[in-house]
């Protein structure tokens, strides 16, 4: 794989020029996860540069709701290696109907922000559960 961009060199392909991540994947010939990452890492350095700008004003913002959807960051967010190192035991937690969003709720809040790991965790989800895909 090769070095990726910097992470805002991402955020703009991705966000502002609304470059679909797979094509990014075969551009870059890397992982969705590796560039999820790299973005994710500088979403909170991004939006204190902007707020440092006079760019984050409630008003300006409620024309962007998706940029700040994107920039907003669940601080118990534990971020892609984490959540990828106790995806195992959350899908079987999930998958008996344990309460694993109380139990490990970073990779909860993680979850719910990278689609990638998501999309990861549904599928093994799937397979503990013995579902066809």
């Amino acid at each position: 794989m090769r070095r990726l961009p910097r992470g805002t060199a991402l955020f703009e392909a991705i966000v502002l020029n609304e470059l679909p991540l797979d094509t990014l994947v075969l551009e870059l010939a890397s992982s969705r996860n590796a560039i999820y990452q790299t973005v994710f890492d500088v979403r909170p350095k991004l939006r204190a540069a902007l707020a440092a700008n006079g760019y984050m004003d409630e008003e300006l913002m409620n024309c962007w709701s998706p940029l700040d959807d994107f920039l907003r960051t669940d601080p118990r967010d534990v971020g892609c290696a984490q959540a990828m190192n106790m995806l195992h035991i959350y899908a079987q937690l999930t998958a008996v109907g344990a309460p694993a969003e109380q139990r490990y709720p970073g990779v909860a809040a993680h979850l719910r922000a990278c689609g990638p790991c998501g999309e990861d965790f549904e599928g093994l989800l799937a397979a503990v559960r013995g579902e066809a895909h």
